[in-house]
């Protein structure tokens, strides 16, 4: 886990805690949605479901996936197959440069990628930058799954220390959709 201080005039930033019982950023947001969209937050992330993008009226959640084993530094959307038709939802990760620096990992090879298998096995990589101004990264979220942050050629770790490239699935770079 990590903790970060954020730029002047950064907006919507939250950031998880070392976990020494201070521990106080949600892992977990429920709530209905509708065609007015919404947005689903937690610890040092948020997806933006934007109006007209979803039909419906649907109980929407998000989760960080802090509680696998794996310790991937991930974020889980729900129900699983929720798929957006016309305008994808924004998943945006708020982590400062300094931060990914001290993990080893490089900002400007920071992109999200995302479970295209049931078995978890395979993930597909969307090409996204990162963003020295908010110091974060966004995606579009076309359909609910698994989405993990992906630097060079292996997914992040969401624990510093330990092996962080000891996770290494099958990947593919897609474009946006």
């Amino acid at each position: 886990m990590w903790t970060g201080q954020w730029a002047p005039g950064t907006t919507g930033a939250r950031h998880r805690l070392n976990g020494n019982g201070n521990d106080k950023c949600s892992t977990y947001d429920q709530r209905n949605i509708n065609n007015n969209g919404g947005t689903l937050s937690v610890c040092d992330a948020e997806l933006e479901i934007h109006h007209h993008s979803f039909p419906r009226v649907e109980q929407l959640w998000m989760q960080t996936g802090d509680t696998r084993d794996d310790g991937l530094w991930s974020y889980e959307f729900g129900p699983s197959g929720t798929q957006f038709e016309n305008t994808p939802a924004t998943m945006t990760v708020f982590v400062t440069a300094a931060e990914l620096q001290s993990m080893g990992l490089d900002p400007d090879q920071l992109s999200i990628a995302y479970v295209s298998s049931p078995n978890h096995e395979d993930w597909q990589v969307i090409g996204v930058d990162y963003d020295w101004d908010s110091q974060s990264i966004s995606a579009p979220v076309w359909h609910f799954s698994r989405y993990a942050l992906y630097t060079g050629h292996r997914l992040a770790r969401a624990f510093p220390g330990g092996d962080r490239s000891a996770y290494a699935p099958r990947l593919e770079r897609r474009p946006w959709r």
